[in-house]
Order: structure tokens, then C-alpha cells, then sequence
């Protein structure tokens, strides 16, 4: 298998031996207890389960992670739980996901808990061959909840993979690290190129990441905080830059997106009216007969009979 370039340039810059030290200091230090339940390790990535509690709080913790550290708690963390920059004038709840880029120092504040993590942890180059940018205080705010739903959805398949691994996990792993490095970059990109003020507008790049997430989707509708996140904005302001840019609001895009995506699925014979309404994100049949109907003046049933010819 051909090796991806920014493995191959870490390997040529960093041994294994160093590669494996800094993953190895990427540990909660102050942690009453801590273990490892499982990991996988390949070249420049380590992915492990982790499980670690504070028996009493931590109220000036300190983390300086060496390696890029990605992980996604798999017991929710309280809203006690903080961090900032070392200098940081403010604590910010810590989310489910977090990331914590290489060289940092990060000051936290945490409760008596019990933590079960994945964590995934890989060489500083992989993220500097796509990512050229100064951690800012604001650049570093954005690392204390990561929601964008791609990296959420690819630490999740991580998390089962290393809990119960399965043909070629080392294949598997390496492909979803590799995949979750491109995904960061992106949505860093959109924090640092986006200073969102009142009455700005949204660039193409986030107007085609909306519509390219709302044309391919199935299922239930993604959150106003998932959109935000894809966008590397506040909730407020995609709400506010979206409409200013398009002169429509987000509600009514997502709604004629569903309806456009029910559209096509009633182009399709074979496939079942109450079917639809779920893939299309209604919560029942008669919501999305509501719907449709407001929208194209014709019931479902009615417009598949146009567009088909017959009633089923």
C-alpha cells in the first residue's frame, strides 16, 4: 500500500521511537488513575481507549501535548470541565470532542470524574501538510468543542474499531486518521479564513459545504450547532450571514432542500410513500404529506401519479 505524503514526511523528520515518547505524554499526568483498554498503533498514529479518573478536582490543571491530540469522550463530559490557554483570560466548557494541536499549553479546571476517552494522537506534519496557521487565542477557542459531525462521525468508527477490532484495522485506522487530518484542516481553515461581524456574508466555500451536506443527506435533519461547525461559525452568525447572502433564512433552504430530496425519491416507483417521510427526516407520514403539499400545491401521491403516470 502506497504511504500518504504527510506520513511519509514525518517518517523521513521522526523516528518511531520518537513518534511513540510523544504519543506516550499525551496523558491526563494528573489523573488519580488511568489506563489503557485497548489501541492500535501504525506509523505516526496511535488510537487507544482510555479510561482515567480524578479522585479529587483540578482547578489549574496543565497539558502540553508534543503530537496532535484528537479525542472524543465516550461518557459526556460536565459542564464544570474547562480549559484555556496558558495566558487565557477565560475558561470555556470542554466538549465531547476536543483537539489540541501540537506544542500547546492548556490550562484546565476539572471536578472529581470518571472519564472513558478515544483518544487519537499523530505526528505534527501530517496536520502542517495541509494546515499552515498560528494558534490564536481565537483559533484555540474553537479546539475546546469540536462539533463538526464529519469528525464526530469519524472518531466514533474509530472508537468501534479499537474496541473490537476486525480484518485489517491497522488498514482501517491509518485510512480514518488520514481522513480526520483533511477534515481538521478544513474546518480550521473556515475558523481562521471567517471573522464573521454583523451584516457579513458567508464565502462559497461555506455556501457549497452547506449545500453539499443538505443535497446528500438522509435521515434527520443536522442541527443548527452541526451547520455551524461545518461552517467554523457561531450559530448566530451563520443564522445572520446566511440570510444576508442569500436574502432567504436557513429554516426554509433546509426545508426546500427535504423537499427536493423527497422529489427524487418519489421518482422511484419502488420505493414507499411512508418510507420517504422518514428518509426525508418528517416524523410521520401525514408531517411530510403537510409539508410537500404547502410546498408544491400536490400531495405525494399526487405528484408521483404526474410524474409517473399512475397511483400506486
Amino acid at each position: 500500500m502506497n504511504s500518504h505524503p504527510a506520513i511519509a514526511s514525518a517518517s523521513v523528520s521522526k523516528t518511531a521511537s520518537d513518534s511513540e515518547s510523544r504519543f506516550r505524554q499525551c496523558r491526563p499526568f494528573s489523573a488519580s488513575r488511568f489506563e489503557i483498554e485497548n489501541e492500535i498503533a501504525v506509523p505516526g498514529m496511535l488510537v487507544q481507549i482510555q479510561r482515567y479518573r480524578w479522585d479529587e478536582p483540578i482547578n489549574d490543571g496543565f497539558f502540553n501535548p508534543q503530537a496532535c491530540y484528537l479525542d472524543l469522550s465516550l461518557i459526556r463530559r460536565l459542564p464544570e470541565e474547562q480549559a484555556t490557554m496558558r495566558n487565557g483570560a477565560r475558561y470555556s466548557p470542554i466538549g465531547d470532542s476536543v483537539f489540541w494541536p501540537a506544542g500547546s499549553e492548556v490550562r484546565s479546571r476539572i471536578p472529581a470524574v470518571d472519564h472513558r476517552v478515544l483518544s487519537c494522537m499523530f505526528d505534527p506534519a501530517m496536520l502542517e501538510h495541509y494546515l499552515d496557521i498560528q494558534w490564536s487565542p481565537r483559533a484555540m477557542s474553537a479546539c475546546f468543542d469540536i462539533r463538526n459531525p464529519h469528525i464526530r462521525h469519524g472518531l466514533s468508527r474509530l472508537a468501534e474499531e479499537v474496541q473490537s477490532p476486525g480484518f485489517a484495522s491497522h488498514a482501517l485506522v491509518q485510512s480514518t486518521v488520514c481522513s480526520l487530518v483533511v477534515e481538521l484542516a478544513r474546518h480550521f481553515r473556515g475558523v481562521r479564513s471567517t471573522a464573521v461581524e454583523t451584516g457579513s456574508r458567508l464565502g462559497a466555500r461555506q455556501l457549497r459545504l452547506l449545500e453539499g451536506l443538505m443535497e446528500n443527506l438522509s435521515g434527520a435533519t443536522p442541527s443548527l450547532d452541526e451547520l455551524a461547525s461545518l461552517c467554523g461559525l457561531s450559530s448566530r452568525h451563520l443564522t445572520r450571514a446566511y440570510k444576508n447572502t442569500t436574502g432567504r433564512t436557513l429554516s426554509e433552504f433546509m426545508a426546500d432542500a427535504r423537499i427536493r430530496q423527497a422529489k427524487a425519491l418519489l421518482s422511484n416507483p419502488e420505493v414507499l410513500i411512508k418510507s420517504i417521510a422518514f428518509d426525508t427526516g418528517f416524523q410521520s407520514p401525514a408531517a411530510f404529506a403537510a409539508a410537500f403539499r404547502k410546498a408544491t400545491g400536490w400531495s405525494p401521491r399526487q405528484f408521483r401519479k404526474e410524474v409517473l403516470g399512475f397511483i400506486e
